[in-house]
């Protein structure tokens, strides 16, 4: 999911969420935490574009970016690990159990 999430943004993990979330706890709540994050992060940007106006927003897109693909690289590897990780930042839409 996160690795699907760096090219097609929050398809990816809703994709892989709606179809395999009963077959794991982990799939299911690691699903959870990559759309919240997506949505997150979605919105963080819009703050940002709107931001551009007064030049400042387009540190922070770049910023965005480059921690953007960090924890998808972070959450990849924990992933490979079989473990969820909580994306820091992110606001929680879902409901994840667990925290």
């Amino acid at each position: 999911m996160p690795l699907g999430a760096i090219f097609i943004g929050f398809i990816s993990p809703l994709l892989v969420w709606l179809i395999f979330r009963e077959r794991s706890r982990l799939v299911d709540l690691q699903g959870r935490h990559a759309l919240n994050w997506t949505i997150s992060y979605a919105i963080y940007w819009i703050g940002a574009w709107i931001l551009t106006s007064i030049l400042i927003g387009y540190l922070i897109m770049a910023a965005l970016i480059i921690f953007d693909l960090v924890v998808l690289i972070i959450a990849a590897v924990k992933a490979s690990d079989r473990q969820a990780w909580r994306y820091p930042l992110a606001i929680q839409f879902f409901n994840t159990p667990g925290r």
